[in-house]
């Protein structure tokens, strides 16, 4: 029961610390004393952008698996893998579902051949 308050704390903690720690990395990427801030503030998304990612791939992983793909597809849910991993293995073994297709759509019109890239998919 200890542990399980402990971990409610910290959850709570880490969820009310992420806007604050997301503004002041932004203002500290883009204002650093760098003659082009880009490059840092670049880098920056892209981990956070890989960071969200793979978060919700574990937090979505049993609504993903239910509305996403078919019964015997690559599950979400694994912490080291991204969302976009994942759609793609599934749309790779052509086993998503028309919700999971939307997303890999959704992707691929910011991205093209995002999910496939993701997932290491030539």
């Amino acid at each position: 029961m200890m542990r399980l308050i402990y971990l409610l704390i910290v959850a709570t903690i880490g969820i009310a610390l992420i806007p604050i720690g997301l503004l002041y990395s932004f203002v500290i990427a883009f204002f650093s004393f760098s003659w082009n801030p880009i490059p840092k503030l670049s880098r920056y998304l892209h981990s956070l952008g890989l960071s969200l990612s793979r978060l919700l791939n574990v937090t979505c992983c049993e609504l993903f698996d239910d509305i996403a793909i078919q019964p015997g597809g690559h599950k979400f849910g694994d912490h080291d893998e991204t969302t976009s991993s994942v759609l793609g293995k599934n749309q790779d073994q052509g086993t998503l579902k028309p919700i999971g297709e939307f997303m890999v759509k959704m992707l691929d019109k910011v991205d093209p051949g995002h999910a496939k890239d993701a997932a290491g998919i030539s």
